[in-house]
């Protein structure tokens, strides 16, 4: 029944709209590539729920085409710990977790902010099982940019670097030796990638954000002996965040 507050209800059925736009990108598969947030921090006792998809577009895509593992899914929830640090829990190629902190070196009432992120995240790699469980460690470090250009609008930039550990991957059945050779055992210092993103984040209300962003990671360091080698990646996505 209609109780006169016109208001209450829109803004009900803002909320109604918010949570199911975020159950229909939990349904896919959640990667975590994503950064989905500027270099401000959240203030103290204040929670963000993000969650987005990314369409991932690289040399595999191309010559087989787009398949749903193409487009996976973002979710992570943060929390203020104080006014220039926050920290986020998420969910990490679909059977992982992900957690990051950050830190904004500027006052937090200055339109620029500047933040150092870094994390670890860890998963079992999803569709890979046969004789072993093959599993991964990812150590990312990033320095992060924005600008309050206006109460609604913040762009963003980023720049950092991925280490990555692959354990107990297969070699492909068609891997062959010659005779004479040996495989190549693994170094230690896991792959590395580089990863340059920019965004944008609208600001639709006090609490929420819609936010558009551009990733290209980029891999500059190969341990052959986890017998697993990036590719060039461009990630495009999109995503949600509330406040609480």
């Amino acid at each position: 029944m209609y109780d006169g507050n016109l208001e209450g209800i829109v803004e009900r059925h803002k909320d109604l709209c918010f949570w199911a736009a975020l159950a229909l990108m939990l349904a896919g598969t959640g990667c975590g590539h994503g950064q989905f947030e500027t270099a401000r921090t959240l203030k103290r006792g204040q929670k963000a729920l993000t969650a987005g998809i990314t369409g991932v577009v690289n040399e595999n895509t191309r010559a087989r085409g787009p398949i749903p593992t193409s487009f996976p899914s973002e979710f992570k929830m943060r929390f203020g710990i104080h006014d220039r640090m926050d920290m986020s829990l998420g969910l990490f190629l679909l059977t992982g977790v992900q957690w990051h902190a950050k830190v904004n070196l500027m006052p937090p009432e200055c339109p620029l902010a500047i933040a150092v992120q870094m994390g670890i995240s860890g998963a079992v790699l999803p569709f890979q099982f046969d004789e072993t469980v093959p599993w991964v460690l990812r150590a990312p470090i990033n320095l992060l940019a924005s600008v309050d250009i206006a109460k609604w609008f913040t762009p963003h930039i980023g720049a950092g670097y991925q280490f990555w550990w692959f354990f107990k991957m297969q070699r492909s059945p068609n891997a062959q030796l010659e005779p004479g050779y040996e495989w190549v055992e693994r170094k230690g210092y896991g792959d590395g990638v580089v990863r340059l993103l920019g965004g944008l984040a609208f600001h639709t209300s006090e609490r929420r954000t819609l936010m558009l962003e551009y990733a290209a990671l980029i891999p500059v360091v190969n341990d052959l002996g986890d017998n697993f080698k990036f590719v060039l990646n461009h990630h495009f996505g999109i995503a949600l965040q509330h406040i609480f």
